[in-house]
């Protein structure tokens, strides 16, 4: 379940970020698209580094868990914590590059930003799943 949340986090900054990115390139301000800002761009950047390392997470904790590594409760654990909390950032990251748009209701940043707060309270919540990794660390000799 732990994977399916993570994965589900991850799906709604890529699409969050790709809405941020199309609205940054197709309007204008000053006679410029969006993306010719400087702070605009850096903004797309950085929440793409961050959907691909939230995205590589999901990968290592799903190998591991087909491979049946014993760690990989603790990584599943740590994917969701790490996928809800950056999928938060993401998809707040791009509601502030489609400014007032991004708060409109059916857009897709919007739902995006809605569905990442679920997400992180969906299973465990975000404090349970550190709870329980702490706990899986504590009992290692």
């Amino acid at each position: 379940r732990g994977l399916a949340l993570a994965a589900a986090s991850v799906g709604r900054m890529h699409a969050a970020w790709a809405a941020a990115k199309t609205h940054a390139e197709t309007h204008r301000r000053g006679g410029k698209p969006l993306v010719a800002r400087q702070e605009v761009g850096f903004r797309l950047a950085e929440l793409l580094a961050l959907a691909q390392t939230a995205e590589w997470m999901l990968c290592r904790a799903a190998w591991m868990a087909g491979e049946g590594d014993e760690e990989a409760d603790v990584l599943v654990r740590c994917a969701k914590v790490f996928c809800s909390e950056t999928g938060e950032r993401v998809t707040s990251g791009a509601m502030s590059v489609l400014a007032g748009h991004g708060c409109v209701k059916g857009n897709v940043v919007e739902r995006a930003w809605r569905d990442a707060k679920a997400l992180a309270a969906m299973g465990s919540t975000v404090e349970t799943a550190r709870m329980a990794i702490a706990d899986s660390l504590l009992d290692r000799p």
